[in-house]
């Protein structure tokens, strides 16, 4: 799910792979499917991104470092 692309982000990655949605959305709809796949992509990305209190994408990556930061304070009790 773009919830996964979100969290890495948020954990520090600097880019994350698509390879299935593009494969299967450029066999199947070739360059209108693969337009529609980002489309879908970018909708659904700014979703996530609102569920999470993220306007941006830097925004994302600010949360990486508080994230981090708590991470390593071992406050891990669940």
């Amino acid at each position: 799910s773009y919830m996964q692309v979100v969290k890495a982000l948020a954990l520090g990655a600097s880019a994350v792979l698509l390879g299935k949605p593009v494969v299967f959305s450029l066999a199947i709809g070739g360059e209108d499917g693969l337009r529609r796949m980002f489309d879908i992509l970018d909708q659904e990305l700014r979703s996530a991104m609102a569920l999470c209190g993220c306007a941006t994408l830097a925004a994302v990556r600010h949360a990486a470092g508080a994230t981090s930061l708590w991470l390593r304070s071992g406050n891990l009790s669940w």
